[in-house]
């Protein structure tokens, strides 16, 4: 699917040819923003064959479900077509939301305006944390009639958080160039995790880039790539650690602890941790680490030689600083 055939998909749907189509970002999938009715509107393509195409199909229905049950800043599901059949690639059309991706300018934003945004994502994660319309643990995929279901899924979740890091060991195992030696602490995972705490619906990719941001306000909770059922505690930590300790590393302790502080306040207002969360969170964010030091092997792609071999090396820090002792 290419320019020509979302020039065909938006006059099919509002009768007339979109003023400027634009393709936007490289990432998972193939995304592209139009204008057509006198309004901005995403189409998402199914292009990365890496992407399951029910975790694909999974996003909308997210967006759709978060709508529905919570007041989360989500964009409208506009069309989708699932079937691979009547098209090349399944996609969907959904509005653009209004705001910039606040990752790009973070090195400019004050601690007072990081302090807010922070704030609001807590309280945005602990609204999505109350969905919890699922009965086990696992990643979220949908069928082509748009029903979520769970995959390799587990009814506890000390065993489905066991599996993950034992899967992300495979992969650094298959696919760095030099792996590097994973464990999984089991018997930390045995003495803190609980069996099941109740499966809610997590992002896992908290990060900045995936917010929309106007006027000191979040405008856009998006990019579902990775959807999944787990502890809202397991979500909520690794928030902490890749907003603060990953996407404002460049910041001071000063301003990270603060933004710390303010991640808690805004969860608080809707949402809560219970007793012994940081003895979990520590395991949850030597978690995260792995799921870096996994990732890496697809994205770190991006990076010449010399910022390869930089960010291989932090991330082999940053498991070490977080392995369980």
């Amino acid at each position: 699917m290419n320019k020509k055939d979302v020039q065909e998909i938006a006059e099919r749907r509002f009768g007339e040819q979109p003023r400027s189509i634009e393709e936007i970002e490289a990432g998972l999938n193939t995304i592209y923003r139009f204008e057509a009715d006198n309004q901005s509107y995403i189409v998402k393509i199914h292009t990365n064959e890496k992407n399951k195409i029910s975790w694909f199909r999974a996003e909308p229905e997210i967006y759709e479900m978060i709508s529905e049950k919570t007041d989360v800043p989500s964009p409208s599901i506009i069309f989708k077509d699932f079937s691979e059949e009547r098209c090349k690639n399944c996609f969907y059309m959904m509005e653009k939301l209004p705001g910039e991706n606040p990752d790009k300018i973070k090195q400019e934003l004050s601690k007072k305006t990081l302090g807010k945004l922070i704030f609001q994502y807590g309280e945005i994660l602990g609204e999505t944390h109350e969905i919890k319309s699922f009965d086990s643990y696992g990643l979220l995929g949908a069928d082509e009639n748009g029903n979520l279901e769970t995959e390799d899924d587990s009814k506890k979740w000390d065993k489905s958080l066991e599996g993950k890091i034992d899967a992300w060991k495979d992969i650094i195992q298959e696919e760095w160039e030099k792996p590097i030696e994973i464990d999984t602490p089991k018997q930390a995972i045995r003495e803190t995790v609980p069996e099941d705490p109740g499966a809610t619906l997590i992002h896992s990719d908290n990060r900045l880039d995936n917010l929309l941001v106007q006027n000191d306000r979040i405008t856009g909770f998006i990019d579902w790539s990775h959807p999944a059922t787990g502890h809202n505690e397991y979500d909520l930590a690794r928030a902490e650690y890749l907003l603060i300790d990953w996407d404002l590393s460049q910041k001071d302790k000063e301003v990270k602890d603060y933004c710390r502080e303010k991640l808690y306040e805004g969860y608080q207002e809707t949402n809560t941790t219970k007793k012994g969360f940081n003895e979990r969170k520590q395991v949850y964010r030597y978690a995260t680490t792995v799921w870096l030091a996994a990732g890496f092997a697809n994205w770190g792609d991006q990076f010449d030689e010399e910022k390869h071999r930089e960010m291989r090396e932090e991330i082999i820090e940053r498991i070490e600083e977080e392995s369980i002792k």
